[in-house]
Parts: C-alpha cells; sequence; structure tokens
C-alpha cells in the first residue's frame, strides 16, 4: 500500500478511536450504552449466589 493513501486512512482510524472513546466512556463512573457496555458483576454474582432474601 502506498504512503499515500496508509497515513491518511492511519490518521481517520485514530481519530475515530478516539472520538469513540470521548462517546463512549467505559470505566468512568457512567455506564455505556447496549451494544457495548455490559452489566456490573459482583462476587455474589459471579459465584451465582442469591443477593436477595
Amino acid at each position: 500500500m502506498r504512503d499515500r493513501f496508509f497515513y491518511p486512512l492511519a490518521l481517520a482510524a485514530t481519530v475515530g478511536m478516539i472520538l469513540l472513546a470521548l462517546v463512549w466512556p467505559q470505566g468512568q463512573g457512567a455506564r455505556s450504552p447496549a451494544p457495548f457496555g455490559h452489566e456490573p458483576t459482583t462476587p455474589a454474582k459471579t459465584a451465582g449466589l442469591r443477593t436477595t432474601q
């Protein structure tokens, strides 16, 4: 691949990843939306224990 095409594509990919990280901040206290986020797990949930009585 020629440098003339590679470097602009690499720059666009880098900027795109940075913008995606700004929109979906995982691990900063805010949950990500459905396709990117996940339910927080607790040790009790991992062990399969009931948390309510």
